[in-house]
This record gives structure tokens, sequence and C-alpha cells, in this order.
């Protein structure tokens, strides 16, 4: 079977996560944006609400629009009230927007504990492990390593900066962050 699109991933990764924290007692909104918000929900609790956080997720869609981080995040964190869990799916397809997607993090760090989920890139991963037998898969796979050392360094950086990062397949990213959810939460973090 096809992999799913990434953005369905992202959805079907956020929202097992999303049930724990309504089950204990924790607010959970979901905000989607790209070059501008698209689809939101103000935080709610309990889950008897969780049916609500579905409609929302299912009305996230795949967009060509270049992500727009600054005024995401800044209209995010003027709708946040109190210190907040914030979780990014993201992904960062160069170092322009992922210089840009740092600095507009930097300004919830302050006040926020901010946790990014990225999918790992397997088809990059596969061009660099794979056996070349052709000129091209040699040049495929110098240019796709190039990839993931950009794409580690951000990740490093994100980690340096406070920014704690899940990087995981889309399978694995749901159970991943409720794990992570749960740790924070037992180190009494939120």
């Amino acid at each position: 079977p096809a992999p799913l699109p990434r953005i369905a991933g992202a959805v079907s990764a956020a929202l097992p996560p999303a049930f724990v924290a309504l089950r204990d007692g924790d607010r959970v909104g979901l905000f989607a944006f790209d070059s501008r918000p698209r689809a939101s929900s103000q935080p709610i609790s309990g889950p008897p609400a969780f049916p609500m956080l579905q409609r929302v997720a299912a009305g996230i869609d795949y967009s060509t629009h270049e992500t727009n981080y600054t005024l995401a995040m800044a209209t995010l964190a003027e709708s946040l009230a109190r210190r907040s869990l914030i979780v990014v799916f993201t992904e960062f397809p160069d170092t322009i927007g992922a210089e840009l997607m740092m600095s507009a993090i930097g300004t919830l760090l302050k006040r926020h504990l901010v946790l990014f989920v990225v999918f790992r890139d397997e088809e990059l991963e596969s061009f660099t492990s794979a056996e070349p037998v052709e000129p091209e898969d040699i040049s495929r796979a110098v240019m796709a390593a190039g990839l993931l050392r950009e794409r580690r360094l951000v990740l490093a950086r994100l980690r340096h900066m406070g920014v704690q990062v899940i990087e995981a397949t889309p399978d694995e990213a749901g159970p991943a962050l409720v794990n992570a959810y749960l740790d924070l939460k037992r180190r009494d973090a939120l």
C-alpha cells in the first residue's frame, strides 16, 4: 500500500495523545497553519470533547502554500493565556525555512514548552543506504546525505534551544508523543 500523505500521518499521530491528555484532565486545542492559520479550536477539556477535536482535525488538509511560522506562532502565542505544551508537527524543506521557524519558535520558548514531531525521511535514508547501480545513484545518495545532514543540524539546534524533538515514522509518532507527554507529566514539567 502507498504511504499516507504526511499531513494524514500528523493528524493520526496527534489524536491519541490529545485523547490521553483530555482523559488526564488537561485542556487540548488544535491549530493548523500554512501561509496563515487554517484550522483551530479553543482549548477544551474532558473526554466527551474529543469528537470536537476529531472534527477540527478532519478539516486539516494538505496545502501548497508556503509555511509562515512567524504569523502562526505569533497568532498561537496571542491565544494562549497560560503556560502550555505546544506540539508542532512540521517539516523544514530548506535551511532558510528552518531559520525562520527557529526564530518564531524562540519567542514561544520564553513561556511555553515546545515539542517538535518530525517524520523521518525514509526516502532520503533509502537513497543513502542503497547500493549504487547507475551513476545517478551516486549523485542521488550524495544529495540525500547532504539534506539529511542539514536536517540533523536543524534538529540539534532546536534541541539546543530547549525544544524537545521526536523524530519518528508516522506509525511511531503517536505512541512516542503519548510517552513524551506522560513523561513530562511524571516529571511535573507541565
